[in-house]
């Protein structure tokens, strides 16, 4: 574990105790982070905050990059996506046909 890591763990660990109400949880994270440097220092950061009691100093955890693509629509149905600022909702539903039409083409 690099000493940026350390310093990060060490802050962040004072500042939950010193500010530990909700409303500071996020300001507590960015202060206490900033001596991390590096992509592999923000991994292990981020790992560290999600499971301290788990938390292996040894270890250089990987970030997840690959992201999963969804299943194709079947026939039928339709695709609605509903976006958000970051945040998608994405809705299948089954595609309503009008029985009024469907008797008269029979």
């Amino acid at each position: 574990m690099t000493a940026d890591i350390s310093t990060a763990i060490k802050e962040t660990t004072e500042l939950f105790r010193k500010r530990g109400s909700a409303e500071d949880w996020s300001n507590n994270i960015i202060e206490g982070s900033r001596s991390l440097k590096t992509d592999q220092e923000y991994t292990n950061y981020y790992a560290w905050l999600a499971s301290p009691q788990t938390f292996d100093k040894n270890r250089n955890y990987k970030a997840q990059t690959k992201v999963e693509k969804r299943p194709a629509v079947p026939d039928g149905y339709e695709e609605i996506i509903h976006k958000n600022g970051t945040e998608s909702v994405v809705l299948v539903r089954k595609i309503r046909v009008d029985d009024e039409k469907e008797e008269k083409s029979q």
